[in-house]
């Protein structure tokens, strides 16, 4: 019986930034993202009875960006190993 392909991937922060790295054919350095939040106001609520002033944050987007050199995390990546870790 043939098996059905996997449909949903999961993906750590700092999986996300290595991929990112990837893409972006970076070599060196150490590498964080960061998201791009936009927040926004609305009168919202579950019924036209209950409606009240509201706000919401949303996430547009990641930015990659180099770590600053006191920034030591899960979430900081030295592009060297990366490409190391892949080969040629």
């Amino acid at each position: 019986m043939d098996k059905k392909p996997e449909t949903t991937y999961s993906y750590s922060n700092r999986e996300l930034i290595m991929l990112m790295i990837r893409a972006a054919g970076i070599t060196e350095g150490r590498w964080t993202m960061r998201p791009d939040f936009k927040t926004r106001g609305a009168t919202m609520g579950p019924d036209d009875d209950s409606m009240a002033p509201g706000f919401f944050t949303v996430i547009e987007g990641y930015k990659l960006m180099e770590a600053d050199e006191d920034e030591h995390s899960s979430m900081v990546v030295d592009a060297g190993e990366i490409q190391q870790s892949i080969g040629p």
